[in-house]
Parts: structure tokens; C-alpha cells; sequence
């Protein structure tokens, strides 16, 4: 690590154009390594800054090339609509999955006389509670539900941005 440190150090001074200081002529004279190094970086540094880089000539279909491939960099990429709906596919096949399930749990092939009074109560409950929740928003003053509203739209629209983003992100 101290050599590639006294290596760097001697690369800068080179690359300056001021000759070593005491300690790097110092470390280079006690280091058989250092020795070649500073010979060798300073072979290459003298024969980078002497000799012009040669003059070269592009080749002739370098610039349409380059223009081929900036224009078909600037258009938008075709969605992929293929992959795009094997990768939708699941969440409403979930969802159609759990909607017959409670459509066969509760579906009208059930007789509810043969349920316990416990689990109709416990239904009843729960559509009483539903229409408590749809009453107290009915009788709501618009002013305060407007900025809920607002929120929701900003909240919608959040989500539409990430599921963008992030079905543009995946390959």
C-alpha cells in the first residue's frame, strides 16, 4: 500500500514537470521497484508529450452511423403489449379467484336457515355498519369532503405515476 502510494506521488510530481522532492528521491533510491517506475513513467511521459498524436481520418460512415443511432435513441420504444398483460394477468385473476370464493361461500345455493343465528347476526352487523359508513357520507357537508377528495385524486394519480415508472423501469 506505501509503495502504490509513493508511485502515485511520484506520477503526480511527473505529471507537474518539478523535479522530486528529497523524500520521494529518497524512498526511489532505497526501492529497487520505485527505480523502474520512475524510469518508466517518465520514458512514457516524455514520449507522450514529444510525439503529436498521429492524424487519423474517420471512417466514412462513422457520422451517418452516430445520426442512425441518436435518431433511434430520440423515439419512444414501442410497449411491449405482450408482456405487459402476462405481467397484469395475475392481480385480476386473484381477484377473480377471491370473488368466487365468497361468491361460493355466501351464494344464494345456501340455505341461511341451515347457518347458526350467530353467523346471520354477525352479517347483519356488518351491512348495518356498510350503511352507517354510506349515511355519514350522504349527510357530509361537500366542504369537507372536497379537499378528501382532492387527496384521493392526487393519491390516484401518485399511483398511476409509480405503475408507469416502474413497468418502464422493468426490462
Amino acid at each position: 500500500m506505501k509503495a502504490w502510494f509513493t508511485k502515485f506521488r511520484i506520477s503526480a510530481v511527473l505529471d507537474s514537470r518539478k523535479p522530486l522532492s528529497q523524500s520521494l528521491r529518497d524512498a526511489v533510491a532505497r526501492s529497487e521497484e520505485l527505480q523502474r517506475f520512475e524510469k518508466s513513467a517518465g520514458a512514457l511521459g516524455r514520449v507522450l508529450k514529444e510525439t503529436p498524436p498521429p492524424a487519423s481520418v474517420p471512417p466514412p460512415g462513422l457520422h451517418q452511423a452516430i445520426m442512425r443511432a441518436v435518431r433511434a435513441g430520440a423515439q419512444p420504444a414501442a410497449p411491449a403489449r405482450k408482456a405487459a398483460l402476462w405481467r397484469r394477468l395475475p392481480a385480476p385473476a386473484l381477484a377473480a379467484l377471491v370473488l368466487v370464493a365468497v361468491w361460493w361461500a355466501l351464494g344464494p345455493g345456501r340455505d341461511s336457515s341451515r347457518r347458526p343465528a350467530t353467523e346471520r347476526e354477525g352479517l347483519g352487523r356488518a351491512v348495518a355498519v356498510l350503511e352507517l359508513g354510506e349515511r355519514v357520507t350522504q349527510r357530509m357537508p361537500s366542504q369537507m369532503v372536497a379537499p378528501l377528495s382532492e387527496e384521493w385524486q392526487r393519491l390516484n394519480g401518485d399511483f398511476d405515476r409509480t405503475q408507469e415508472f416502474l413497468l418502464a423501469s422493468l426490462p
